[in-house]
């Protein structure tokens, strides 16, 4: 019987949406580890409520692959976190400008250390611009709390900037994932003439289940800032995903 599973976050939700989940015994189960993509909060509660901590790890090929992961330990009181560096890792969170933010502040991720790789193959151009001065800009928006653990809220080519305004779409699909009814979720940007860009809730609802546009654009109502409220809501039969099972946001913006 296993005592670890290491899934991404679509096979979690696979998983638990079987007919016999909730009779299935897991007591062998020490802990559940993910990553490859932001992973819903009801997932890890769902684990969390049955005493199996999820344990989020972050990297990508280019890191060796582990960057970031969580301890066994943290895994209950910082939920949602992808953790803190891994050995030999150095991290920053910084602005547009380059500059370190305070703790709290979203900024890009930058990575360093001894796993990290040296090069694009035969891709100079590439290669100088994957680097700031020794460190690796990883293309994801975070922050770092107080006590060290870092939250990725988004690709920074996912951002929705609206009026001027950064919209993360995660703070957004964690909100809709709450709603009774959707199995799942993605907010992408569309193209507006007064807004430049307005975002956008694609959803995915459970067989049988009876919800409006409406209802979902109502769940926001005084949990978010207006401005970073939907302005549409879409439904599909399912989100496009590649083989790691990340949402092809590219091509729920190429329909809109």
């Amino acid at each position: 019987r296993p005592n670890l599973l290491v899934l991404v976050p679509a096979t979690i939700a696979a998983l638990i949406q079987q007919p016999d989940w909730q009779a299935a015994d897991l007591s062998s189960l020490r802990m559940v580890t993910t990553g490859s993509s932001i992973v819903p909060h009801s997932l890890i509660e769902t684990w969390h409520d049955r005493g199996i901590p999820v344990i989020q790890v972050y990297g990508s090929t280019e890191t060796g692959p582990v960057a970031l992961y969580q301890r066994r330990e943290d895994a209950m009181i910082s939920v949602g976190s992808a953790g803190q560096g891994a050995l030999h890792t150095e991290l920053r969170i910084v602005d547009d400008g380059g500059h370190d933010v305070r703790p709290g502040a979203s900024g890009e991720l930058l990575l360093r250390g001894s796993n990290l790789f040296r090069q694009y193959w035969g891709d100079r151009n590439a290669s100088r611009d994957a680097f700031a001065v020794g460190w690796f800009r990883t293309g994801d928006i975070g922050y770092r709390d107080t006590r060290g653990y870092v939250f990725i809220n988004d690709r920074k080519t996912d951002v929705v900037i609206s009026g001027g305004e950064n919209i993360y779409p995660a703070e957004l699909e964690r909100i809709l994932d709450g709603i009774d009814g959707i199995i799942e979720a993605a907010v992408v940007g569309a193209a507006d003439d007064h807004w430049s860009e307005i975002p956008v809730a694609i959803v995915v609802i459970d067989e049988g289940a009876r919800i409006t546009a409406q209802e979902i654009l109502l769940a926001f109502k005084g949990r978010l800032a207006r401005f970073k409220h939907p302005k549409a809501v879409g439904f599909l039969p399912a989100l496009p995903r590649n083989v790691m099972g990340k949402v092809l946001k590219h091509e729920l913006r190429r329909a809109l």
